[in-house]
């Protein structure tokens, strides 16, 4: 069976109606990408998140993940981003500093970005 592209995957009906799914994708500059559709806890809120749980880029170091986070934000805004399990310590860096992640203080290795209404309410409130 042929893999789903990621907007093929995050648009399905059948994906949207359920509480949790998951799937490896295609995605442009990614060798491997495995994804959830789910909701977390960012916050103080339970979100609709996109759980980034496995990636694997085709030519790591080239910006593929800072591509397709603009995107996610661009085409999904009402969607968290989540990056699991993040074991690359420059990566991780790269993820805050550069990207706006926060680290989740639930489960150490992993970050988010907020939905895009809540991040502005975030800042609104730490300014």
């Amino acid at each position: 069976m042929k893999k789903p592209t990621l907007d093929e995957f995050l648009s399905s009906a059948e994906t949207r109606q359920a509480y949790s799914a998951r799937s490896y994708v295609r995605e442009p500059g990614f060798r491997s990408l495995y994804v959830r559709r789910t909701h977390r806890m960012i916050g103080n809120h339970l979100v609709p998140t996109i759980d980034l749980a496995s990636a694997e880029a085709s030519n790591p170091g080239h910006g593929a993940f800072t591509k397709l986070v603009a995107r996610l934000r661009q085409d999904y805004p009402s969607m968290a981003i989540y990056a699991e399990n993040v074991l690359n310590p420059r990566f991780a860096t790269t993820l805050v500093e550069k990207l706006g992640f926060h680290k989740d203080p639930r489960v150490g290795l992993c970050f988010y970005l907020p939905q895009v209404s809540q991040e502005r309410q975030m800042k609104g409130t730490s300014e």
